[in-house]
């Protein structure tokens, strides 16, 4: 529970908690109608369990839960590993994720199936808000802008190997951490950076809805194991893994 508690308090600290959302951008995003509340980064249940951390920053929740406390870390964890990849419709974000996440990870434990995978990687979101009460809807520009500070403690807590950017806005938020040029390349999407302290793989896709961009660098990395072969060299390399 350890990632749980911490999260928590980082929530809790920024004003970001579900069930205590006193965030001082609020009155500013809901001139723009990006108040709906914040929801919490889903950890899964065994993150970084012998496997590199996994981390997919996307764009905002997409709907906002009229419950709060749907929306802590315990409870979207919860929702999360209950629906897994098996209840989602193929071609949706949801389920490109766990096929990516899959991708990366059966290079380290080729017993994990798409089915099994949920437990063992985090999500979060670029926008903790999402649109008041319109499901589907986007995040304004000046949500995303307002919640990229946010970025940072998330990923000091969850101290991810790997982090993988769904979409322009989620991009932009890492883009403004980045510390140093990019080290060993594989291609234009992804390499190694130094990102709040430490060297991290970073790779960059674009939101599953753009199905245009996706499905394009989808198919030229055949389906994605030109960055699982990636990121499998650049965790051996790792000291301090684990």
């Amino acid at each position: 529970m350890a990632y749980i508690d911490e999260l928590r308090e980082h929530y809790k600290h920024n004003g970001i908690l579900s069930t205590s959302f006193t965030c001082k951008s609020r009155r500013a995003c809901a001139l723009v109608n990006t108040d709906s509340g914040p929801k919490s980064a889903f950890v899964g249940s065994k993150y970084g369990w012998g496997l590199p951390r996994l981390l997919f920053i996307s764009l905002d929740a997409g709907w906002a839960e009229p419950c709060a406390a749907k929306r802590t870390p315990e409870a979207v964890r919860d929702e999360l590993e209950r629906v897994g990849a098996e209840k989602s419709a193929p071609n949706t974000h949801w389920y490109r994720t766990h096929e990516l996440a899959h991708a990366i990870l059966s290079q380290f434990d080729s017993s994990l199936r798409l089915k099994t995978i949920t437990p063992h990687f985090a999500h979060t979101n670029a926008s903790k808000c999402c649109p008041s009460g319109e499901k589907g809807g986007n995040a304004s520009q000046v949500a995303y802008l307002n919640c990229h500070r946010y970025l940072k403690g998330e990923i000091e807590v969850l101290d991810p190997d790997v982090v993988v950017t769904q979409g322009r806005a989620a991009e932009v938020g890492i883009r403004a951490l980045l510390a140093d040029e990019a080290e060993n390349p594989t291609d234009e999407f992804a390499a190694e950076e130094l990102l709040c302290g430490r060297r991290r793989f970073l790779l960059r896709t674009d939101h599953p809805r753009y199905v245009k961009g996706f499905y394009k660098q989808r198919e030229q990395s055949r389906c994605w194991a030109i960055y699982a072969e990636a990121i499998q060299r650049f965790y051996s390399t790792i000291p301090e893994r684990h």
